[in-house]
């Protein structure tokens, strides 16, 4: 095993708790999200002290 871990965080922005199939929503189509969460971590508790959206703004 490597002296430091290779990790690799994946967010997206503006999903509730039932977003993703993987989390029991069972009309959500998110399969590359899915294999992400069972073939490495889901975090299923965060929490943010600014929900804000991270989308920047529009070019002018």
């Amino acid at each position: 095993m490597p002296d430091r871990p290779n990790i690799l965080l994946i967010t997206t922005d503006t999903q509730r708790c039932d977003t993703l199939a993987c989390l029991g929503n069972q009309h959500a189509v998110s399969p590359n999200l899915d294999r992400l969460a069972r073939e490495g971590v889901l975090f299923d508790n965060a929490h943010t002290s600014s929900p804000a959206c991270g989308r920047p703004a529009p070019a002018s």
